[in-house]
């Protein structure tokens, strides 16, 4: 049997969810099924570096916009200063 308690554990430090834990589990019965799970559960890996890294992008891209409208924005209100000897 296997015992899953909350975040920690032996599972948990593998990445393994319980949801896949119990389907393994039943799908023991037939062999052809435990592979078509695991293969499921592996695609979902390299998609989702490929949406993490486009999120990313978009993230830094509104960060940027937002930096350049600050600075345009204090550009236009900054005092000249004039220092005189």
């Amino acid at each position: 049997k296997i015992y899953v308690r909350g975040q920690h554990g032996y599972w948990a430090s593998l990445r393994i969810e319980p949801d896949l834990i119990s389907q393994i589990k039943e799908a023991q019965k037939e062999d052809s099924e435990i592979w078509t799970i695991v293969r499921e559960r592996v695609i979902e890996g390299p998609e989702m570096i490929k949406v993490t890294n486009a999120k990313v992008a978009v993230a830094k891209e509104k960060l940027k916009e937002a930096r350049t409208r600050q600075k345009s924005y204090a550009d236009k209100h900054r005092r000249s200063l004039e220092f005189q000897p």
